[in-house]
């Protein structure tokens, strides 16, 4: 199972509209989501897309904030900064999260 469905799923099962409401949040519609979730929706990758990028969330170690996979690609895999004290203390905590991507 992916993590998209149970990232989607979860979010179906804590909203107050259900589906409706988490495929409003997605820019979809709600027989599209209902399709997705009971494995009848053709294409699956743009939405896929768009339910990572909604509600796969984390904490980052550094800030403190809550972000997206997108922001903790972009810090822990860029070469390592210098001129910035401030920078390089977040890449080098990014060097050893938990959250950190796998090179590709």
């Amino acid at each position: 199972m992916s993590v998209a469905i149970d990232l989607v799923k979860a979010a179906v099962a804590t909203h107050p509209r259900g589906i409706a409401g988490v495929a409003d949040e997605l820019g979809y519609s709600r027989p599209a989501l209902s399709r997705y979730l009971n494995g009848d929706y053709p294409s699956v990758a743009k939405m896929e897309t768009a339910i990572l990028q909604r509600y796969n969330r984390r904490v980052c170690p550094h800030t403190g904030a809550e972000i997206g996979p997108d922001v903790c690609l972009k810090k822990a895999l860029a070469p390592k900064p210098f001129g910035s004290a401030a920078r390089e203390r977040h890449w080098l905590t990014c060097q050893s999260c938990p959250h950190k991507p796998a090179k590709e």
